[in-house]
């Protein structure tokens, strides 16, 4: 049985798969499966993955109808053998020897940790040497600590949500099920925050968190600088909500009973930042729209119970946050009566600050 399983969906990449592969085929840390999932590519993709399983023993090749790359990961963790699981964009690589090094820092027996490491940005004409994490470590002791945690800035900015940059334990994964959320399920043309959604469930059930700050995974960008915005998240409040709500539901069949009740704290929290940023590119006016998502009233029922008990949950932040999250609650619920204020206090308040 292999130590570790890296899980990389293919398509549409052909010009950067050999780089891709080779990265990991050359790391002087062996001991891998090297899980390619053809997703009925239109490419050489298909042809180069069998290549590669016919040169080295350690690759396997699967080939599915098109069905996205959450689906594309999800088939490779059931074929996976590995106690641990890395996954692997097709058009990005690691950098040198780096996931060697990495991978001979962990604890393989602490399985009940999500292992995180830094990434550099690489663009078409340099790398990037900035770092984006640094070297720390989370206790994650109870729901409460776990909930707190992914509903708060430190989190977003020292592991962020994406999944290419983390080592999960097979061990979680398979215990409570976790799979990625795949766009048929959602009824939904493409994959989006996928990642997000795998995350905030494996971190609902892990104590640890370790976070190394070696630049471990080249992370490919097309275009410049300049280019890059978070303009393709406006507009994607619904499929947030589908998203979070689905969580919920499987936190229900685990019978979580705390993560259930605590549950709005990390919709809200992430539902913020999709709200700042849709007000950003948008204006306020563009949130009327959200008064007529599907899931409304079962997020309702999660709001109002927060406000019901907002004294005991206020304490979680500090005066600022906690005075922005209440607005942004009853905003959702379209409270008439504060309708006007609430308008005026993101006009006048949160705009200036939106990240």
């Amino acid at each position: 049985m292999s130590l570790i399983s890296i899980i990389i969906p293919v398509y549409n990449a052909e010009h950067y798969l050999h780089r891709c592969v080779d990265s990991i085929l050359g790391q002087t840390f062996t001991e891998f499966e090297l899980i390619l999932v053809d997703d009925a590519s239109p490419d050489k993709c298909p042809s180069i993955c069998e290549e590669y399983a016919k040169q080295d023993s350690r690759v396997i090749v699967v080939h599915q109808k098109n069905k996205g790359q959450a689906a594309a990961r999800n088939t490779g963790l059931k074929v996976a053998h590995g106690k641990w699981v890395l996954f692997c964009d097709a058009d990005d690589y690691y950098c040198g020897d780096e996931l060697s090094t990495f991978l001979n820092t962990v604890d393989f027996f602490r399985t009940d940790t999500l292992y995180c490491f830094d990434y550099r940005n690489i663009w078409p004409n340099h790398m990037e040497k900035t770092a984006h994490y640094f070297g720390r470590e989370y206790l994650l002791s109870s729901s409460s600590d776990r909930i707190d945690f992914i509903s708060s800035q430190d989190a977003h900015e020292m592991i962020g949500y994406a999944i290419w940059d983390k080592l999960y334990s097979k061990e979680i994964l398979d215990k409570f099920k976790l799979a990625f959320i795949e766009r048929d399920a959602m009824h939904h043309k493409d994959d989006w925050a996928e990642d997000l959604a795998l995350n905030l469930q494996y971190l609902l059930h892990v104590n640890r968190v370790v976070v190394s700050g070696r630049g471990v995974y080249g992370l490919r960008k097309h275009g410049t600088p300049a280019d890059q915005n978070e303009n393709g998240l406006v507009g994607r409040l619904g499929h947030m909500m589908d998203i979070f709500l689905e969580i919920k539901n499987i936190e229900k069949q685990h019978n979580e009973t705390q993560i259930i009740e605590n549950f709005w704290q990390i919709m809200i929290w992430h539902l913020r930042r999709y709200l700042y940023l849709e007000v950003s590119a948008n204006g306020i006016q563009s949130l009327d729209a959200l008064h007529q998502e599907p899931w409304y009233p079962e997020l309702k029922d999660n709001i109002l119970s927060a406000l019901h008990n907002w004294k005991e949950f206020q304490h979680r932040w500090d005066a600022v946050d906690a005075s922005d999250y209440r607005y942004i609650l009853q905003y959702i619920l379209d409270e008439k009566l504060l309708a006007y204020k609430v308008k005026n206090y993101w006009l006048w308040k949160i705009k200036p600050h939106l990240k």
